[in-house]
């Protein structure tokens, strides 16, 4: 959630502030849900262990770089295609849609607790000024 309203595509990472943590991230949807993913699973969705963790938020605008490399990947573009968008190889310029301050594990003031349950519910609100 970016000041209460959901927000989609933004990546949420957790990085473990112990050393019995395990890095875990994930994409929010349309809703501003989002599910972790542990950076070693092969299991999409499957969490995190248990602990305390540094979360950072961040929304990029890369101008369509990105979608660019998964049209070509999905086979939804020839290489052709793609080599003719603009910013295909190097976007021109990354732009932060959400505060900057979220981004970095080391400015970001969010600190979670995932518990040892089957299910957390982990809500995150940042605020801030659009960028």
């Amino acid at each position: 959630m970016f000041n209460g309203a959901p927000v989609a595509g933004a990546t949420v990472a957790f990085s473990p502030m112990d050393n019995d943590g395990l890095a875990a991230g994930g994409t929010t949807d349309a809703s501003g849900s989002y599910t972790l993913t542990a950076d070693n699973s092969l299991v999409l969705g499957a969490g995190t262990k248990p602990g305390k963790y540094k979360v950072t938020v961040k929304l990029l605008d890369d101008g369509g770089a990105a979608q660019a490399h998964l049209d070509f990947k999905a086979g939804k573009i020839t290489m052709e295609e793609f080599t003719q968008r603009p910013d295909a190889f190097k976007p021109s310029k990354v732009k932060h849609l959400l505060p900057e301050i979220y981004a970095d594990p080391t400015t970001s003031p969010l600190e979670m607790i995932v518990e040892n349950k089957k299910v957390n519910v982990i809500d995150l609100n940042v605020e801030g000024k659009k960028m």
